[in-house]
């Protein structure tokens, strides 16, 4: 994983503006677009950084800060001071990385916090609904929000599954598109074209975040630095049967 991920600035431009889309979708873009404005701004009713704010709050967004640990490394290695060189640059290989899925994962937690605020949630569910909100958007480093078929299998199958958690998101979100899909077309052979009207704005929004821009995305990153003389049609394809294909376990 390390040999992937590590310094390596195109993972970084893949996912980054990958999974900022994926918060707009999560959220909704005016209150992301706003709550990444205000990140860094001092709330008076907060009396802190919004950005310190929810760090101090989310366990969700202080467990991605510890990714690297928790997948790579072991945080039962640390404890036992056995930390060395090798983890040392396996950390400072993942900062990249791990500093652009922090960039729209703050907005998505400080976002779904104030959303729950003003319906008048407490305190505590508003940072329980932040924290699902990052999770649906971003994934889960957490085992505890892993599924039961990642969870087990051995140490093999744990390895080839450690980097479920953003890949699985997506795969999640293309399969409820795909019965959204399936939803729609059952009403149209109904006769019940309303309905099946009403689910078409958020079928292709999520075509769009979930499909489309994750594909473009890894197709343009991934010629960068190469010359890269494929067409229109290839990119296409290529990005049809490995693109779609990347979220797949194995």
């Amino acid at each position: 994983i390390s040999t992937y991920i590590g310094f390596s600035p195109f993972t970084a431009m893949k996912h980054g503006p990958t999974a900022m889309i994926m918060s707009m979708r999560q959220v909704g873009i005016k209150p992301y677009l706003e709550a990444t404005r205000d990140l860094y701004a001092r709330s008076p009713s907060l009396t802190q950084a919004n950005s310190e704010f929810a760090m101090k709050w989310s366990e969700e967004l202080q467990r991605r800060e510890r990714h690297w640990q928790d997948t790579l490394f072991g945080a039962h290695s640390e404890i036992e001071g056995a930390k060395g060189l090798r983890q040392n640059i396996i950390q400072a290989g993942s900062w990249l990385v791990a500093q652009s899925d922090m960039l729209s994962a703050k907005p998505t937690w400080l976002a779904a916090y104030r959303s729950a605020q003003e319906e008048g949630q407490t305190h505590g569910a508003s940072i329980d609904h932040a924290d699902a909100q990052v999770r649906m958007a971003h994934g889960s480093t957490a085992i505890t929000n892993q599924p039961a078929l990642v969870r087990g299998g051995g140490p093999v199958h744990n390895w080839l599954t450690s980097v479920y958690g953003f890949f699985g998101t997506a795969m999640q979100r293309r399969i409820e598109l795909a019965q959204d899909i399936n939803d729609s077309y059952k009403f149209v052979k109904q006769g019940e074209i309303t309905k099946a009207a009403n689910m078409a704005p958020s079928i292709l929004a999520d075509t769009f975040t979930y499909v489309i821009w994750p594909t473009i995305v890894e197709e343009m990153v991934t010629g960068y630095g190469t010359e890269d003389h494929r067409g229109l049609g290839e990119h296409i394809i290529s990005g049809t049967f490995l693109g779609l294909a990347s979220s797949v376990l194995y």
